[in-house]
This record gives structure tokens, sequence and C-alpha cells, in this order.
């Protein structure tokens, strides 16, 4: 945390020292972000500090980047460790598939039922719909009711091995 503040710190300065920015010398930017790093702030206190004695918005931004971008390794491990004594790692895995299956089967299924109108036209069934009294939303609902059937019963008879 420590390594990842004096980072957001180093970002902050160059807007503290150059023309375009605040005007300060160098040695009271030092100043500055000493100041800041020998108290105990918050990003939030961090903030409020720099807008009210310097008129610096925003400085949030480039402390958060670097707080929420970067984790040693020991901060990297010991997340791990906490997110497998949880759940197993095979729990993880199969979300993961699970919601990548998902995407994967909706996009089908909307590519399957284009087909099976691009069939049906193929087929001269058109002609046959339009002496039915069947309207285009029952048409298209009856497709999509017969394609989630068929997921359905696909889904029932797999085997879990």
């Amino acid at each position: 945390m420590i390594q990842m503040l004096e980072e957001g710190l180093q970002a902050i300065r160059p807007a503290l020292v150059g023309e375009d920015g605040f005007g300060m010398s160098e040695q009271e930017a030092d100043e500055v972000l000493d100041t800041v790093r020998n108290s105990d702030m918050t990003i939030e206190e961090i903030d409020r500090y720099m807008e009210e004695n310097y008129h610096y918005i925003g400085v949030d931004s480039y402390l958060e980047e670097y707080e929420y971008g970067r984790a040693d390794l020991e901060e990297t491990n010991a997340w791990i460790r906490q997110k497998l004594e949880e759940h197993p790692y095979s729990w993880y895995l199969a979300r993961k598939f699970t919601d990548a299956l998902s995407l994967f089967v909706g996009f089908g299924a909307a590519i399957l039922l284009a087909f099976l109108f691009l069939r049906d036209t193929r087929r001269d069934t058109y002609e046959l719909l339009h002496t039915k009294p069947v309207s285009a939303k029952n048409y298209v609902l009856g497709k999509a009711a017969g394609l989630l059937f068929l997921a359905v019963w696909i889904w029932k008879r797999r085997r879990v091995y």
C-alpha cells in the first residue's frame, strides 16, 4: 500500500511543479508530498487536503488508480488463498465455464433461429403460413419455444462425469 501511495504521489508531482500546473518549485512540491506521506491520511482525506489547501481537484483519481491497479506478490497470494478457502478451484472454473457457455448458447440459439426462418422460406412454408390463422408473433414464439424445449431436453439428458 505504501509503495502504491508513493507511485500515486509521484504521478501528481509533475502537476505541482509544471508551468501548466501549480507552478511550485521542486522544493515546495517535495514539502507538500512529504506532508501527505508523513500524515496517516486516507485517499479521501488527501484529496480534501489538496483541494482545500492548494485548490488541486482530482488527486483521488491518481491515487485510486494506483491503489486498485496494482498488488504486490503477498497481497495477490493472500487474495487467492482467501478465495480458495471459500470455494475450491473447480467451483471458480465451473462458474467461468457456465458464464461463457451461456453466452455461446444464447448467441447460438439466435443464429439457429435465423437459419430456421431461412429454411422455412426456402421450403415454401411461407405460403402455407399465410393460409393459416397464425400471427407472426405466434410463429416466432413457437419457434423459440421449440428451441427452448430442445435445449431443456438435451440439458436433462446430459451425463455428469
